[in-house]
């Protein structure tokens, strides 16, 4: 465009000028990072999202209903999309882990990233990798996309604990790095210390498992995975409050038990 404008031909200016306002158009209603006009409900229903999201299941809905009034009020704020794809991909991994209908959480999650990648996302590009390596997770036939998509987003912005946290539910060749790097960069998010715990536990080191699960229960009181968790270790204990925390659990996910009964016969 600046090389035409630089022409004298009466016909060439027109063009370069109506390829100037189309641009602006685009831009006007393209995906803008933090734009400081708009509904100031926007930001409390954007703030209200972001802190049920970190205190994870079963704060997902209440993130994901934040994230839509926020994204209501302002389409073209790109976080406001892209947290609620997250919030609806983590939600569908616990809905999959409760055998629970997860498929429309997917969809919307989809019609959310489709927003976001047909306009410019500047300044976002490593979120929006790792929340389409998230999407990308639940196709076994996608690993590698997936696995590439996070490994990108943490090569954008290796600080973000949610990256390494990705990462980590990928890549089961070399996975303490990436937990570790999660809990050095977020060490109060709940998400991140129940992994690390389920990792721990996985690896029989019961003391580390049991003092992530309860840093978890200190961030996020109704975390029933973490309660659950303690509770298998009071049991090889013999201890009897490990019957109370399977019962707070199913007060606060009564499909918990069921799925995880049929996932262990």
């Amino acid at each position: 465009m600046r090389n035409g404008l630089r022409r004298t031909d009466r016909n060439v200016l027109p063009v370069a000028t109506s390829l100037l306002i189309v641009s602006v158009v685009f831009l006007i209603g393209a995906c803008r990072h933090r734009i400081p006009s708009g509904p100031p409900d926007s930001e409390l229903f954007y703030r209200q999202g972001l802190e049920a999201f970190s205190r994870a299941t079963p704060a997902y809905r209440e993130a994901i209903g934040a994230f839509r009034r926020a994204s209501s009020l302002i389409p073209s704020r790109c976080e406001y999309r892209l947290h609620l794809a997250e919030s609806l991909l983590f939600l569908a991994q616990e809905q999959q882990l409760n055998w629970e209908q997860y498929v429309p959480s997917l969809s919307e999650a989809d019609s959310s990233i489709d927003a976001i990648q047909s306009n410019s996302a500047s300044g976002f590009g490593a979120f929006l990798r790792r929340v389409r390596a998230l999407r990308l997770s639940f196709d076994a036939a996608q690993h590698s996309a997936a696995l590439e998509n996070a490994n990108h987003a943490i090569e954008l912005d290796p600080n973000d604990a949610m990256n390494w946290l990705v990462l980590f539910q990928l890549n089961s060749d070399d996975p303490r790095m990436p937990i570790n790097r999660a809990k050095e960069s977020a060490p109060d998010l709940a998400l991140v210390q129940n992994t690390d715990g389920q990792y721990r536990l996985d690896r029989g080191e019961y003391a580390e498992a049991k003092q992530a699960f309860e840093h978890v229960l200190q961030i996020s009181p109704l975390h029933f995975r973490s309660m659950t968790s303690p509770g298998y270790l009071a049991s090889l204990e013999f201890r009897p409050e490990s019957i109370g925390l399977y019962m707070k659990a199913l007060d606060i996910s009564p499909t918990f038990l069921s799925a995880h009964l049929v996932r262990t016969r």
